[in-house]
């Protein structure tokens, strides 16, 4: 059996949990502004790195490679207060799902 017993409560639920309705409409309008920018700044930070160093002579390979790790690195460091500042959560999440959805990406 699984156990959550280490997980630690997420605010935003919790934050929403006893809204009323037309409360709880109004944070729900905000999601579609949170998912653009869930896509505005791994993208061009993935696609700057790779340009910047392809122009320097590297590469492409390496420059993927390069822009992969610092995009993971930058997303992760975003996404830091969301996990309470504790590195290896933030790491175990981000450093997963950023390099498979860069993946797809490129």
């Amino acid at each position: 059996m699984l156990s959550a017993s280490r997980l630690i409560a997420n605010a935003s639920v919790d934050a929403v949990a006893f809204l009323a309705e037309a409360q709880m409409v109004g944070r729900l309008a905000l999601v579609p502004v949170q998912l653009v920018g869930e896509e505005v700044v791994p993208i061009p930070s993935l696609q700057a790195p790779v340009a910047w160093l392809d122009r320097a002579g590297i590469p492409v390979r390496w420059s993927v490679a390069i822009a992969w790790v610092t995009t993971g690195l930058l997303v992760g460091a975003l996404h830091l207060p969301i996990y309470q500042w504790h590195l290896g959560k933030d790491l175990q999440v981000c450093g997963t799902a950023c390099p498979m959805l860069a993946a797809v990406f490129v």
